[in-house]
């Protein structure tokens, strides 16, 4: 009979040390971003901590996904394009430093690759990020947060809308949206439909001024 070789023992990761990172980078963005900002980052990581409550992963699996959540938007320090591939690659050099397993260096890279758009999460932790990075849209502040957004694509695209373009658009994109995981189906989806009739209601009264 072969000798049993024993898994390679779990060494969770110090997120401490990856909160800390994500803040440092996060603290210096330029003003242009006015969307992707620590306040977005850790509502994200707020979203992780929420929907992960609900799906069965280990514990182990919850501070990987929290980890992804705090790296996601790092990449936008470089560039506007390629953010995600950016912050992959970001998460990639501080963990090896950190000295994180390389499995669990893969998996958090995979989740940031998971928030693509037109990208197909494969794994419940990958489901439960992809999820979260779609939070904003469920959120009672949601117009504010939509307002973030429409003053850095100005600032940084040179995209400019009409009120009424933009809360178009916006219904336009949330109609595309699909949450995957379990609470997002039963509790961030009926939000998001809610904020779609708010829009609706706000463009049938023609009260377009966010």
């Amino acid at each position: 009979m072969p000798e049993h070789i024993p898994e390679h023992p779990i060494i969770d990761l110090d997120l401490k040390k990856i909160e800390e990172r994500a803040r440092h980078v996060l603290e210096g963005m330029p003003e242009i971003y006015r969307f992707h900002t620590l306040p977005h980052t850790e509502a994200v990581v707020a979203a992780v901590r929420e929907l992960a409550q609900y799906e069965e992963i280990t514990d182990h699996e919850k501070r990987l996904v929290e980890a992804a959540a705090w790296f996601n938007d790092l990449g936008y320090l470089k560039s506007l394009a390629e953010h995600e591939n950016l912050s992959a690659f970001s998460s990639l050099i501080f963990l090896m430093r950190l000295g994180a397993q390389a499995e669990d260096i893969d998996r958090i890279e995979q989740c940031i690759l998971a928030k693509q758009l037109g990208h197909e999460p494969r794994t419940t932790v990958e489901r439960i990020i992809a999820d979260a990075d779609m939070w904003h849209l469920t959120s009672p502040e949601f117009l504010l947060w939509a307002d973030k957004l429409r003053k850095e694509w100005s600032a940084m695209k040179g995209l400019r809308f009409t009120d009424v373009e933009w809360l178009e658009n916006n219904i336009k994109f949330m109609r595309t949206v699909r949450f995957r995981t379990r609470h997002g189906m039963e509790v961030l989806a009926p939000r998001m439909e809610a904020d779609i009739r708010l829009i609706e209601e706000m463009l049938a009264k023609g009260e377009t001024a966010i």
